[in-house]
Formats: C-alpha cells, structure tokens, sequence
C-alpha cells in the first residue's frame, strides 16, 4: 500500500485504491490541483482535479460514500440527540436494574417524562437492565452461550430495525420512525431473554413456513417505492437512496434466514414471525 503522510489522522476512504491520505493532506492536495484555496464542493472539485489522481479518485470515493451513508446518519444523529438529551439531567433520580425491570417502559415515564424523548429513554433504560440480567443469569451456565445470543441478538434486531430505517427513507424523513425504532429494543430484549431459556438451541433444520416469512419479508421490501414528491430530481434521489438502503437491509433478512435453516422447525418460526412483526410499519403506509 502506498501511504501519503501528511501529519494528520488518516482515513481510510481510499483503501480499496490502495491510497491512505490524512484529510490535511487531502485537502492540500485538491487545493492545489484544482488551483483554489478553499475546498468546496466535493462533487465539483472531482471534476477540477486531474483526472486519475490521487485526489480524484479519493473525492469522487468520498461523494459516493457520503451519499450512501446520507440516511443512516440521519437516523443515527436523530437517535443519539434523542437518548443524550433524556439521560444528561444531573437531578434525575438512578434507575436501578430491579426498578427498571419492575417499573416497566410505561411506567418508567413517570421518571424520564412523558414526552416522545422521555418515552425512547424509557425503552433503552428497560431494554438495557433486561439485557443485563438476561446475560447474567446465562453467564452462570456458560459464558460461550452469551455470545451466541448476542448473535440471534444483532440478527433479529437489524432485520426489525429495516422496517423503521425503510420507512425513513420512503416517506421521506419523519421523527416518528426514529422514536418507534428507539423503543423497539424494549420488545427485542423481551424477545431475547426468552430464546436465552432454551439455548443452547439445538441443531435442526429449520421450517419452509419460516423460510417463506423471511423471503416474503425480502420481496415486500425489494417492492417497496418512494413516495411521490412530485419533483424529478428529488423522486431520482429518493430512488438512489432506497435502493442503497434496500441492498443494505436485505442483507440482514438473508442473513436470518441462513441462521434459522439451521435450527429446529418451532424456534425457526418463532424467530422468524417475531422479525417480520415490525414490518407493519411498511405495509401500513
């Protein structure tokens, strides 16, 4: 790999080129092909700068993931801002892992808020203390069994979350996919300390009802369609974005369904019907 060093952090945006500038060095080297002082625009300096260097190459790399990640950053800052913003008053009251689990998320509002912010945090206070002695009470028989739930865990949980992230894109925003995604690791961590009583699960061969869950669950999305702004160079943008977000979820599901093939017919359909549950939110709109 060549390195380029230009005293600064590195990024790695350019590694499949097999470049790995510093942004300081980036941004001198694009300021100097393109004979500018300030960098601006990346999708206008790409087409300034010298065709098949460095710096091309690395601006017209970074517009392309820029544009990919556009969305999930979004709903990632709109969800981050939302659980800061409810856990950093120095005058609330500790939550202790027994109160939370005894509280519930409802009632757990009565000491984060009622608000759509108090009602997210609520979720994450009561997902995480379910969490925790979820893993505890597993530790105690095997710590290698926690891992493995913490795989059905991530499984389960980004094939739901699409569902939420899908119905961003679709609709074209809307905070109330972000709070619904927020809250819903309440219900996965219910989830997940179920399926923890009966592993380690044995090894079967998994249902062809749960396999068409799954696959139904990718056709649906592969359908799915943006709606209408009645703009054309927005409507071409909301397209690119969907499609981008679609190859990204479809993963999750297909990844699904290659872990429950390999699992009894019963927790099979269990794990499927429960992932595909959250999809509501795309057949109702």
């Amino acid at each position: 790999m060549r390195v380029l060093s230009g005293g600064c952090a590195s990024f790695p945006i350019g590694r499949e080129h097999g470049i790995n500038m510093g942004w300081g060095c980036f941004r001198q080297r694009l300021c100097h092909e393109t004979k500018k002082p300030h960098v601006g625009d990346f999708e206008t300096r790409v087409e300034e700068a010298r065709p098949g260097s460095d710096a091309s190459i690395l601006c017209g790399t970074l517009c392309k993931l820029v544009k990919a990640a556009q969305t999930r950053l979004k709903l990632l800052s709109i969800s981050v801002i939302n659980f800061a913003g409810a856990s950093d008053d120095p005058d609330k009251k500790p939550v202790t892992m027994a109160a939370a689990l005894k509280l519930g998320v409802e009632e757990l509002t009565q000491i984060t808020g009622p608000s759509e912010v108090g009602q997210d945090h609520a979720a994450y206070l009561y997902a995480t203390a379910k969490r925790v002695e979820t893993e505890h009470a597993l530790a105690q028989k095997n710590v290698q069994l926690v891992i493995e739930l913490h795989r059905w865990r991530e499984a389960i949980a980004k094939s739901r979350g699409s569902a939420y992230t899908l119905a961003y894109v679709i609709n074209g925003g809307g905070t109330m996919y972000t709070h619904g995604h927020a809250r819903d690791c309440a219900f996965v961590e219910d989830f997940i300390a179920d399926l923890a009583k009966r592993l380690p699960l044995p090894e079967g061969k998994g249902d062809k009802d749960a396999v068409k869950v799954i696959e139904d669950a990718i056709a649906l999305i592969k359908k799915l369609q943006p709606l209408d702004v009645g703009d054309v160079k927005s409507q071409k943008k909301a397209k690119a974005d969907l499609a981008v977000e679609v190859t990204r979820v479809t993963e999750f599901w297909t990844n699904l369904k290659y872990m429950i093939d390999q699992v009894p017919a019963e927790e099979a359909n269990r794990i499927a019907a429960f992932a595909a549950e959250a999809l509501g939110w795309l057949r109702e709109g």
